[in-house]
């Protein structure tokens, strides 16, 4: 195995082209072929894929692995603060909503990696204020959850509530 996608010869992987595409006309590779105007058509095997996979099955499966990523444990948290945010949700007030509600110190760095990711995603939007005087000629960079956010945070919860459902706490006694 070789190469950037995982394929023999170092060509891509169709896996690695269709999981990273942002649609299904850029999804590419040796032995498919662009139609005229509607994207990728005529599956057929290749040297390095042998398999004869529609690319439309690809896409689609690589979107919808997408929809379902798991939410880690601080950008639970963001999203959340976002959420109880609102429209007055950008980098300051994100930190502090997160600070106040875990009692745990968050980098500024740390919050705008997660908040770049989770837009990335498709969870967050931001936008640009204009800038002001007060902040020394700054912008605030606002940020607003998704439906797509608001769905991958209901589904975080939900999967917590079920890993949590029926869990005592107390320490179990050893039998000596």
């Amino acid at each position: 195995m070789g190469g950037r996608g995982g394929g023999r010869g170092g060509t891509p992987s169709p896996w690695a082209a269709a999981a990273t595409s942002t649609s299904i006309s850029t999804a590419k590779w040796d032995g498919l072929q662009e139609g005229p105007s509607v994207g990728l058509v005529e599956p057929r095997s290749t040297p390095d894929f042998p398999y004869r996979v529609h690319p439309c099955y690809i896409y689609c499966t690589a979107i919808e692995m997408k929809r379902h990523d798991a939410l880690g444990e601080f950008e639970h948290a963001v999203l959340a603060a976002v959420a109880h945010l609102d429209a007055d949700a950008y980098g300051v007030t994100i930190r502090r909503e997160i600070e106040s509600r875990t009692r745990r110190h968050v980098s500024i760095g740390g919050l705008y990696t997660a908040l770049d990711r989770l837009e990335r995603k498709g969870y967050v939007t931001s936008t640009m204020s204009d800038p002001t005087p007060r902040r020394g000629g700054r912008s605030k960079r606002h940020v607003r959850i998704t439906s797509i956010g608001s769905g991958a945070l209901r589904q975080s919860r939900e999967f917590l509530e079920r890993m949590w459902a029926g869990l005592a706490l107390e320490p179990r006694r050893s039998r000596t």
